[in-house]
């Protein structure tokens, strides 16, 4: 694409920045058929009348798709690596008839090259893996042979962000779609850019667009586990049992109850990490279960008597059973994955003309339950009681002791909490020396992720949710960028162009032409030759046009010869090294008069030559009413150049019968080269007369100017 403009103006485009600088020749040739003096003629200057468009100057691919240097492409080809997912190949060589299949080929091919990376329209399913210096340019046609903002470049990462920067500077990402996919850790990002070290990277985004899908399902706590059967403490042992006849054994002792519950884990809370990705915390996890108690031992048995008075005593009780083991804890959920358009931890973004929009954050996960307590085990059965016999009254026996009781239950395990929904942030900035700058940059988030419920229970506690901001913030993150991301000295949330250095805007400059010396502007030049002084506010190539005719290049000052009695406009101006020329050209505007021997001489008038008159000749009368007289057509201005003297007389500068003014020559000295001049508030046309005013007194006129400008 090509762009023809008017004359001696120069359209600036496109950003020239630490990525596209190109020295100006040393010595200018002026070149045949160069109308616009950038050094190029012919069919080879695709632009012949704009001097910032030619074979040689500067093209980084800008948004206005120009082609600056006329290779037939916006950008330059002798720069680039292709990449083109219809008809590439990675075993392609990267040139535009033949280029790359993917991106990442492309990046990796470029970074050794100090190259840059041009990719066609279509969908590149990768993680583009960033490098110092090299940027990716999108929206070109198949071919390259145009780019538009129709032609969408589209990087889907595959199971991860579209882009990664790890500690690379100076990467221009211009005209792409980057979409980011969650992570093994549940995150999704559309551009992550990290140190590398202590390294920062350094990302300018130019009409990019870049999202990121919605974060990864959430990871539930895992429930807990059911206490041990008798796995607690010891029952007590039995009473021992009564002697004597009708006296009841002991109880055992009671050593304790139901062990107790674990206590639930506290719920997740937000808080902003600062790290080089997303951390999904989880939730506390619930406690242990108390052990239940051993059961009381069982009672001894009655005593009895053997029928002569001797006592005989009753079984033991039975030991007590085996409490059960307390439950297991449920862990906590975990927290809810982040979405972000844009991540940056420790480095610097700026984004230019774009949109970053984030998914929906990630839900926390739910607390496991916890487990519950083990069973006690039955205590043992108590022993027989003691037996006496008598022969002629058989056996007795004492009754036995009672079993013991079962082993009390063990506790609860507590419930996992619930994890924090996760955030959905446009931009991410992490990190003390982060930095983010956007300029006319829509930035988006999704909604907030929920939290989880504490134990899986719906509608009990639960965890906080995340946060849905435009620009989240953390670790200590700066409010102001300190980055300089086109070391133009303009820090870059105070940089109009913060990804092009250029003036104290930071924004490109062309050079300013001056004309420092010659006629004066608007004035009359009394000679055919002159010399013009140039000036500019920066070093550079200059070019000059007179009357509207070629431009070639010139030095200052510049010498005008053999100039034609009429207005000439002289123009110059300056292209600087870096290709930026001046789009207002310096002007000076002058007229050269009509010599006195082209008028039209009335009776009356004679032809005189003398040293130091206007072209050495001058026509003098002393009648009253004779006349000089020239057609005109346009005219501005009108001027008289006469000769000043003691004696004499007085002219009227007319206009068909219409005085326009009366000049009276008559001085103490001779002062030869007078100019008097009439001014018209619009131009006109018709017969100038110039008309002696006096009789016998002489008057001397050099000529007449007529000015058209």
């Amino acid at each position: 694409m090509t762009r023809t403009i008017s004359l001696f103006s120069a359209l600036v485009i496109g950003a020239i920045g630490p990525f596209a600088l190109h020295q100006a020749p040393a010595t200018a040739v002026p070149v045949v058929g160069d109308l616009d003096g950038d050094l190029s003629g012919g069919a080879a200057d695709c632009a012949p009348l704009d001097p910032s468009i030619h074979p040689g100057a500067p093209d980084r691919p800008d948004l206005a798709f120009a082609d600056t240097n006329c290779d037939g492409i916006d950008g330059d080809a002798a720069s680039a690596i292709f990449v083109s997912a219809v008809d590439g190949n990675d075993a392609g060589t990267g040139t535009r008839l033949n280029p790359l299949r993917t991106v990442t080929a492309g990046v990796n091919a470029a970074a050794p090259a100090h190259k840059d990376v041009y990719v066609a329209g279509g969908t590149y399913p990768e993680t583009v893996a960033l490098a110092d210096d090299v940027s990716v340019y999108g929206g070109f046609a198949l071919g390259f042979g145009s780019r538009s903002t129709a032609e969408v470049t589209k990087i889907a990462g595959s199971g991860g962000p579209a882009a990664l920067a790890v500690g690379d500077t100076g990467v221009v990402l211009q005209q792409l779609t980057l979409q980011g996919r969650p992570d093994g850790s549940g995150n999704s990002y559309g551009l992550r850019a990290v140190t590398e070290g202590v390294a920062p990277s350094q990302v300018a985004l130019e009409n990019v667009t870049a999202t990121a899908d919605a974060a990864g399902a959430p990871v539930n706590g895992s429930n807990g586990g059911t206490g041990l059967v008798g796995g607690g403490g010891l029952g007590s042992a039995g009473g021992s049992g009564g002697c004597g006849a009708g006296i009841q054994g002991q109880l055992g002792v009671v050593l304790g109850g139901v062990g107790a519950h674990g206590a639930n884990g506290a719920n997740g809370s937000f808080v902003a990490q600062a790290g080089p990705t997303w951390t999904r915390v989880q939730a506390q996890n619930g406690g242990f279960g108390g052990s239940g108690a051993g059961g009381q031992g069982g009672r001894g048995g009655t005593g009895a008597s053997d029928g002569f008075g001797l006592p005989v005593c009753g079984g033991q009780g039975g030991t007590g059973g085996r409490g059960g083991m307390g439950g297991t804890p449920g862990t906590g959920g975990v927290g809810g994955g982040g979405s972000f358009a844009v991540y940056a931890y420790n480095s610097s973004i700026v984004a230019i003309g774009s949109t970053l929009t984030a998914g929906n954050g990630g839900d926390g996960g739910f607390g496991g339950i916890g487990g519950s307590g083990g069973a006690g085990t039955p205590g043992s059965s108590g022993l027989p009681g003691a037996c006496s016999t008598v022969i002629f009254m058989g056996t007795t026996c004492a009754s036995p002791g009672s079993q013991g009781q079962t082993g009390f239950h063990g506790g609860y395990g507590g419930n996992g909490g619930g994890g924090v929904g996760g955030p959905s942030a446009g931009v991410y900035q992490g990190g003390s020396t982060s930095g983010y700058t956007g300029l006319d940059t829509v930035t988006t988030p999704g909604r907030a992720g929920f939290g989880g419920f504490e134990g899986g229970t719906f509608g009990g506690p639960r965890g906080a949710s995340g946060v849905s901001v435009p620009v989240l913030r953390a670790g200590a993150a700066p409010t102001t960028s300190t980055y300089d991301f086109d070391g133009d000295g303009v820090l870059d949330p105070a940089d109009t162009c913060p990804a092009d250095a250029g003036d104290v805007n930071g924004c490109p400059v062309a050079p300013e032409t001056t004309i420092t010396a010659g006629p004066a502007d608007n004035g009359y030049l009394l000679t055919t030759q002159t010399s013009i002084g140039i000036g500019s506010s920066e070093a550079g190539t200059v070019a000059c046009s007179l009357d509207g005719g070629d431009a070639d290049t010139c030095t200052s000052p510049h010498a005008l010869s053999g100039l034609s009695a009429r207005t000439h406009v002289f123009r110059a101006w300056v292209t600087d090294g870096s290709g930026q020329a001046d789009p207002t050209a310096a002007e000076r505007t002058f007229t050269v008069p009509l010599g006195n021997t082209v008028l039209t001489h009335s009776a009356g008038w004679a032809k005189k030559t003398g040293s130091g008159y206007f072209r050495n000749a001058y026509s003098t009368s002393t009648k009253q009413g004779a006349t000089l007289s020239r057609s005109v057509t346009g005219a501005t201005a009108v001027a008289l150049v006469a000769t000043k003297a003691p004696g004499q007389g007085k002219v009227n500068i007319m206009l068909g019968q219409s005085v326009l003014k009366q000049v009276n020559l008559s001085s103490t000295t001779t002062k030869k080269k007078q100019v008097f001049e009439h001014r018209f508030s619009s131009a006109r046309s018709g017969t100038i007369r110039l008309v002696v005013a006096t009789s016998g007194k002489p008057v001397r006129i050099e000529g007449l100017g007529v000015a058209t400008q």
